[in-house]
C-alpha cells in the first residue's frame, strides 16, 4: 500500500479542507468546528448510520469500499443484516450518548478518512470490507516505535488533521486566553488552565486526549499530565531525592 508521512497527509488534509470551505454553502461561514457529519455529506455524499456493531463493544465504525451485507444488531440485540456501501459508514450505538461526542466525531472522520483514501489510491486500499476495531489516539497501532498498520494509523493521522486543522486550533486556543500556548496541563494542579483547555475541546467536538496530542504535536503544550496529574507530583519528589542525594 502507499505509505504517505505526516507531512504529506496535513498537505493532503490542508487541500480538502479548502475544497470543504471554499464550497458555494460554505462560502462566508465562520468554522467553530469541523462537523464530520456535514463534512462528509457535503464532500463525498457519505452518511451514517448507527448501530450496534459487536457485542462486546469492540468495533465502533465500519466502513466498505464496496457493496457487502454485514452482521449487526438492532436495541434489542437481535442480529439483522445491514446492507453497506462506500456512500454509507456504520457508528456504533454507544457514541449516540453525547457524553462520547469527541470519540464520535473521531470515529465518523476515521471512517471518512478510510474511504478518502480509497477514493484518491484505488490501486493500494483494495480491501473491499474492512471490520478492523478502532483506537481513538494516534499512531495506535505502533508498538515499540514500529508502526504494524500504516492503513490505520493513515486514518488516524488525516481524521486529526481533518478535525483540527492548525489555523483552527490556534485560533480557538488565541480565544481561550492561550495564546503564548499551555505550560502545564493537569486538572489538579493548573485548574484553571484545565478548565478554558476543556472549553477548547468542547468548541472544537474532540475529546480531551485528542486535543492535546494534536497541541504537542504543533508545539503549543510543554507538559501535558491528562491521564496521570499526579505523575507532577512523583516527578518533583523524585527530583527533590534525587537532588538530596547527590548533597
Amino acid at each position: 500500500m502507499k505509505v504517505l508521512s505526516r507531512r504529506d497527509i496535513e498537505r493532503l488534509s490542508r487541500n480538502i479542507l479548502r475544497q470543504y470551505i471554499n464550497l458555494p454553502e460554505n462560502r462566508g461561514k465562520h468554522f467553530e468546528q469541523i462537523d464530520p457529519v456535514e463534512f462528509a455529506r457535503q464532500m463525498y455524499g457519505i452518511d451514517f448510520e448507527f448501530r450496534y456493531l459487536s457485542r462486546q463493544g469492540s468495533i465502533l465504525g465500519i466502513t466498505s469500499y464496496g457493496d457487502v451485507g454485514v452482521e449487526v444488531w438492532n436495541c434489542d440485540w437481535e442480529p439483522e443484516l445491514f446492507f453497506l456501501d462506500s456512500s454509507t459508514a456504520l457508528i456504533d450505538c454507544s457514541l449516540q450518548d453525547m457524553r462520547q461526542i469527541g470519540r464520535r466525531n473521531f470515529t465518523m472522520m476515521h471512517e471518512v478518512a478510510h474511504l478518502i483514501f480509497k477514493m484518491l489510491f484505488p490501486q493500494d486500499y483494495g480491501v473491499k470490507h474492512r471490520t478492523t476495531p478502532l483506537r481513538y489516539h494516534l499512531a495506535t497501532e505502533q508498538t515499540n516505535g514500529r508502526i504494524t498498520n500504516w492503513e490505520e494509523w493513515q486514518a488516524d493521522v488525516l481524521a486529526s488533521f481533518l478535525l483540527l486543522p492548525r489555523e483552527l486550533v490556534l485560533r480557538t486556543m488565541i480565544g481561550a486566553g492561550f495564546s503564548s500556548g499551555i505550560r502545564l496541563l493537569n486538572r489538579k494542579f493548573a485548574q484553571q488552565e484545565y478548565v478554558r483547555f476543556k472549553g477548547m475541546s468542547e468548541q472544537l467536538g474532540v475529546s480531551n486526549q485528542a486535543l492535546a496530542i494534536r497541541m504537542k504535536q504543533m508545539g503549543l503544550i510543554e507538559r501535558e499530565y491528562l491521564k496521570n496529574p499526579d505523575d507532577l507530583v512523583n516527578i518533583y519528589v523524585e527530583d527533590q531525592e534525587w537532588q538530596r542525594l547527590q548533597m
